[in-house]
């Protein structure tokens, strides 16, 4: 994650604790809807440019293919 995920981010060099730290253990407000999940932060969010760069890039991944066969 921290090579593909946070490179160039204040993270890209960070230990696992701190990540998870960051950018795991928020308060959010979680709204499903058929296609997707909306993560609705609070107004004050420290990292909010962060994770929002990191969900762009996640976003971005090829899919992995299912194997049906």
């Amino acid at each position: 994650m921290r090579a593909e995920l946070l490179q160039g981010t204040e993270l890209s060099q960070a230990q696992p604790s701190t990540v998870i730290i960051k950018l795991f253990k928020l308060a959010v407000r979680v709204v499903q809807y058929k296609d997707r999940i909306k993560l609705h932060l609070p107004g004050s969010c420290p990292v909010k440019a962060l994770l929002h760069t990191v969900t762009e890039r996640l976003y971005r991944l090829p899919r992995p293919r299912l194997n049906t066969g």
